[in-house]
């Protein structure tokens, strides 16, 4: 009997290692994949943007910037979301700040979005300093987060036709799964505390809805 139950357990040992071994081999094939057409779009995104005269001053090789940025997006079997931005400015420094505002109102919009699905639209409160306090800490602790989710990885300029001004174009990555579970926790605490998106969307973005 004992020896049955070895058996047994043995079988199941090896089915389950070879269930495993199988998903390994299929995911170790979609990375491939996604590898080589990661690799395939850069080359092609790199050659068109030199022919476009576009300055990069990266570290890496402009090629292999592009493919890694790909390969952290969805698209490509990554995890995280890609943007990609333009501007025309003055001055590259004020590009620079220009791109990454644009960037962070876009993810702006997507957070607001997270932060008011679930929460009601209005509150009462029995200590109204108490709850302006509460807002208010909560707004900081979001807009401290949400700066933290966005990284700029790509960035490319060029002299406009006029010679006066710069182009700008920003290549950045979005933590989307920490915003998402940001959003998810912040709502938790608003749910316990009443609800009041409105007064923290007015905190974190500076603005009405």
């Amino acid at each position: 009997m004992k020896k049955v139950l070895i058996l047994a357990l043995a079988l199941m040992m090896g089915g389950v290692s070879a269930t495993m071994s199988a998903q390994t081999k299929e995911y170790t094939k979609q990375q491939k994949a996604f590898e080589k057409e990661a690799e395939k779009t850069a080359k092609k995104q790199a050659k068109e943007l030199k022919k476009q005269k576009w300055e990069y001053t990266g570290v890496l090789p402009l090629e292999m910037a592009l493919k890694n940025f790909y390969l952290e997006t969805t698209d490509f079997g990554g995890t995280k979301q890609g943007i990609e931005h333009e501007v025309v400015a003055q001055t590259v420094s004020a590009g620079e700040k220009a791109l990454l505002l644009n960037a962070q109102s876009i993810y702006a919009q997507e957070v607001q979005a997270m932060l008011g699905a679930d929460l009601a639209n209005s509150t009462n409160s029995d200590n109204e300093r108490a709850f302006e306090e509460y807002i208010a800490r909560v707004a900081a602790k979001v807009k401290h987060e949400f700066q933290g989710d966005i990284r700029r990885v790509i960035l490319l300029k060029k002299r406009t036709d006029n010679g006066k001004q710069w182009t700008l174009r920003a290549y950045f990555i979005v933590d989307a799964d920490s915003g998402r579970l940001r959003a998810k926790r912040i709502a938790e605490e608003v749910e316990r505390n009443n609800g009041a998106i409105d007064s923290i969307h007015d905190k974190v973005f500076g603005e009405e809805k």
